[in-house]
């Protein structure tokens, strides 16, 4: 099974392809003097398409490819006793990124199914997990456990997250086979014959 990763973002998108100890990794970037935000999230989903376009192998085939996707959780407003006009702002950019991000994940979303692949979504924690076993993990952390795994040198952290996102979705994929089995299945397949 293969596992894209994808981890969106306006300005870079990182993508990685991981297939068993094999990744490989790509980095999109937008500029925010690119046009507008929807030409650049159609440039993102461009790149992406032909990104899958000059790999058949991950559309005309029969093995499952899976493209996981990091899903952007909008932290919840911290209320003070007397919030400042700062504090509102503060805020609203966060809503306004998460907004954004969402765009970009919609757009993968579509080029996804453009070539008949699933797509699940995978959290920052379940992804940090995957790659280092710390849901809390830092950036770097994630970044030195996928160059040590994988042998990958001259990447950037999204490039890594994108990683650890394939990662968390061949994760989850894994655990919906385990939960989808009966009793004796599942006892077998977790500790074999």
């Amino acid at each position: 099974m293969t596992f894209i990763g994808i981890d969106p973002g306006l300005r870079y998108m990182g993508i990685a392809l991981v297939d068993g100890e094999h990744a490989e990794t790509a980095l999109f970037e937008t500029r925010p003097d690119d046009g507008s935000e929807a030409d650049r999230v159609q440039d993102l989903a461009q790149a992406l398409h032909n990104w899958i376009g000059d790999r058949p192998n991950l559309y005309d085939t029969e093995e499952t490819v899976v493209v996981g996707i990091e899903a952007e959780h909008f932290q919840q407003v911290r209320y003070k006793a007397n919030p400042t006009e700062r504090d509102w702002k503060a805020e609203a950019a966060k809503a306004g990124s998460t907004l954004r991000v969402a765009q970009v994940a919609g757009a993968v979303m579509a080029v996804a199914a453009t070539f008949g692949l699933r797509v699940v979504e995978v959290s920052p924690a379940e992804g940090k997990i995957a790659t280092t076993g710390n849901s809390a993990a830092s950036k770097q952390q994630v970044w030195n456990m996928v160059c040590k795994r994988f042998g990958l040198k001259r990447i950037n952290y999204h490039q890594a997250d994108a990683v650890g996102v394939a990662l968390g979705a061949e994760r989850i994929v894994k655990r919906e086979k385990l939960e989808a089995l009966t009793g004796k299945e599942r006892q077998e397949a977790e500790n074999g014959p």
